[in-house]
């Protein structure tokens, strides 16, 4: 990967952000493009520029704006705005105790990046409504950071029917999202280098329902997710600030 001086992270859900904002003492500079409702902060760590986007709350219904459109906007104001050398999507994720998920287990990855939920039933658009997206090698930095790398998932349900779980099995997810797809598909059209560091809430093949324990462990998990996200930023800026 190419020297690194600037970095932007991508986070659907303010709750996500805030540890790590307050971490850094990032400065809180409004919204990112009105009237669309991206927060956006900045700040430097060890020499290294960073700025923090997050999805920012629905107008409409007063929540965070989850899901793939927001992200996919988001990403593409943040590519023509800030033009990061560096696109991290930095967030929660449920996990699979079949794969060695466990609450508060930290991924760190360049891709795959799929897509469980779009079904297009047509020869040329199958592999299409997969995606697939890699987009960077981050190996050396997983293996410095005692980070475990993954498959991401990526749909607009918490939930998960039979075909969302046929679909996540046959590309053997680690972890799943409601973003990341999005973001590495418009990340992809630029040609800009994406990474996702991911948190576990919730054990999508566990006994509890999803729901419940994403409320339960969100506060936890991210906490674990700005403690890691942290040490990748001052990682890269070891690697990359001389």
């Amino acid at each position: 990967m190419a020297q690194i001086k600037h970095a932007v992270l991508l986070y659907a859900m303010q709750d996500e952000a805030t540890p790590l904002i307050r971490r850094l003492e990032l400065a809180d500079k409004g919204f990112l493009a009105p009237p669309m409702p991206m927060r956006w902060y900045d700040g430097a760590i060890d020499g290294l520029r960073i700025d923090v986007a997050v999805m920012g709350s629905d107008r409409r219904f007063g929540i965070d704006c989850i899901g793939t459109q927001p992200a996919a906007v988001a990403t593409q104001i943040v590519l023509d705005r800030l033009n990061p050398d560096l696109l991290i999507n930095a967030g929660t994720c449920g996990g699979f105790i079949k794969r060695g998920g466990a609450i508060g287990k930290v991924y760190l990855t360049g891709g795959p990046f799929y897509f469980h939920d779009r079904r297009i039933p047509l020869a040329p658009f199958e592999k299409y409504a997969d995606g697939g997206w890699i987009l960077s090698d981050v190996a050396a930095w997983a293996k410095a950071l005692g980070l475990e790398q993954g498959v991401v998932s990526s749909g607009n349900s918490l939930d998960m029917v039979a075909e969302d779980a046929r679909r996540i099995e046959r590309v053997g997810a680690h972890a799943k999202d409601m973003e990341a797809a999005a973001i590495a598909w418009v990340a992809d059209q630029y040609q800009k280098p994406l990474c996702a560091v991911k948190a576990v809430t919730d054990l999508v093949d566990g006994e509890h329902p999803t729901h419940e324990e994403f409320e339960r462990h969100l506060h936890t998990a991210s906490e674990a997710l700005s403690e890691a996200v942290e040490k990748l930023l001052r990682l890269i800026a070891r690697q990359s600030i001389r």
